[in-house]
């Protein structure tokens, strides 16, 4: 997992351990790619899901780094940082104060309750994707566009491996599906909450 400046994924490693200690030669690479400098946090796991004591690594081009230059680097995590922000937008959410309820009134006989004020709501649930359907110039372009690109990167990780006519696109295909797969979901995610949303 690549902690600084980003915070991704950078793939994994699968080794055949035995009981006892286990040497594991790292070379830099990861799935066949060299990693990039940043700041990593390693975390080996066992078959059955236990994860093991992590371990941070620091990756460098060019000139060897002062120590000042690597104790930053180790201590730079911004994945911690987008969590943190992430956690403060939901508490300031779910702590934000709501319309007061007005007190309780006597009805004139005959009269029907007044009708609740749900405009800060954004309407019945399904009505925005109603309104698509009627109306489908309602929807940004902009949308309609990356709804399009997600949907492509999805396929392209749901592809087989057998249907690529190129060796070498086979190959790169069969290295990026997961890749495909997290862009694809998190484009589609951005999509529908950002159609949710406006």
């Amino acid at each position: 997992m690549q902690v600084a400046p980003l915070c991704r994924a950078a793939g994994r490693i699968v080794v055949r351990g035995h009981a006892g200690r286990n040497v594991v030669r790292f070379r830099g690479r990861v799935g066949g790619h060299i990693l990039v400098p940043g700041t990593y946090r390693i975390t080996p796991r066992l078959g059955a899901g236990t994860q093991l004591r992590s371990l941070l690594l620091v990756v460098v081009a060019g000139r060897a780094p002062a120590l000042g230059e690597v104790a930053s680097a180790r201590a730079a995590d911004a994945c911690a940082a987008w969590n943190a922000s992430g956690s403060a937008r939901f508490a300031a959410w779910i702590s934000a104060p709501t319309a007061a309820t007005p007190p309780a009134t006597k009805l004139a006989p005959g009269a029907s309750a007044p009708r609740p004020d749900l405009s800060r709501f954004g309407g019945i649930l399904g009505a925005n994707f109603a309104q698509a359907l009627r109306d489908p110039t309602s929807v940004s372009p902009v949308l309609l566009i990356l709804l399009a690109i997600a949907i492509c990167l999805l396929g392209l990780a749901a592809m087989p491996r057998s249907v690529v006519a190129s060796p070498v696109l086979a190959e790169q295909l069969t290295h990026r599906r997961l890749e495909f797969a997290l862009a694809g979901t998190t484009t589609l995610l951005a999509v529908v909450l950002t159609y949710m949303i406006s």
